[in-house]
């Protein structure tokens, strides 16, 4: 089945499975859309920026279009981890041009600073597709969830 081998490819897969995963969406409907999130999300996670932001369409798509809500919610949560993990980045090479202050070893900070604006540029699509797609959803349960319901009085 399609969620087996999806988690199969979570585990132990590498780069090369990345197509699949773009094709597998095609065949996953209701709750099997979840597990299949699921999976993707853990597989990206070790996986290039460049096959990171391939994946951001099919995670988008499902964070738009997934049958259930907690499908969709799933898929953002999984967008929601990949720009964690560009946050991290991000904060270990602050926390590196830090040390390099204390240490009087400054002539590496411009470098740090290039490769911070580098996965900002990588990040920042994340972060607007993620505001979009709550700013987007209507689902009561979503909104709730997402901070973006209105009360009406």
């Amino acid at each position: 089945t399609v969620t087996a081998l999806t988690q199969l490819y979570a585990e132990k897969g590498g780069e090369s499975e990345a197509p699949y995963f773009k094709e597998a969406i095609n065949y996953v409907s209701g709750s099997e859309q979840y597990s299949f999130i699921q999976n993707y999300s853990k597989f990206l996670k070790k996986c290039t920026d460049k096959t990171i932001q391939e994946s951001m369409p099919t995670l988008e798509y499902m964070g738009r279009n997934g049958t259930q809500w907690y499908v969709r919610l799933s898929a953002v949560q999984a967008m929601g981890d990949l720009s964690d993990k560009y946050s991290k980045d991000i904060k270990e090479l602050k926390d590196k041009m830090a040390e390099n202050k204390t240490a009087k070893k400054e002539g590496e900070n411009p470098k740090l600073e290039i490769q911070i604006s580098e996965i900002n540029r990588l990040k920042q699509p994340i972060d607007d597709r993620i505001a979009a797609i709550k700013s987007d959803e209507q689902d009561p349960n979503l909104k709730q969830i997402y901070g973006t319901a209105t009360s009406e009085k």
